[in-house]
């Protein structure tokens, strides 16, 4: 179904299920909600589907997942969990405490020759 949405039909499996049919809808309707209590009552709304159907049933956790992430961004750990948490993956992480070096400035880079400096 993800497949079929994000490629417009032209591949995947259309949905044909009438509880699936309706997320599409709502999410539909939320992205296009006039005000944030429309789009509370929509959120509400697809919350409510997905507790109700179950879509998934996650079976496996902490499976290793790696992140690519910029020489220049820092504060990002070098280690954590890629797994779903209230704050939402790197939620938990504070990413509001992550910081850019100023462009323009040499970083050394994993992937540059011999450890020389290259420019981000």
């Amino acid at each position: 179904w993800g497949q079929y949405h994000e490629t417009k039909g032209k591949a995947g499996e259309a949905p044909d299920l009438p509880s699936a049919l309706r997320l599409k809808g709502l999410f539909e309707d939320w992205l296009s909600a006039p005000t944030e209590a429309d789009q509370s009552r929509i959120w509400h709304n697809i919350l409510q589907i997905g507790a109700d159907e179950v879509y998934s049933i996650g079976t496996v956790a902490e499976v290793l997942q790696p992140v690519v992430v910029s020489d220049r961004l820092h504060n990002v750990p070098h280690e954590g969990f890629y797994n779903w948490d209230p704050g939402a993956f790197f939620g938990m992480y504070k990413p509001d405490g992550f910081w850019f070096e100023p462009s323009g400035e040499i970083a050394k880079s994993a992937s540059s020759e011999a450890g020389q400096p290259v420019h981000p």
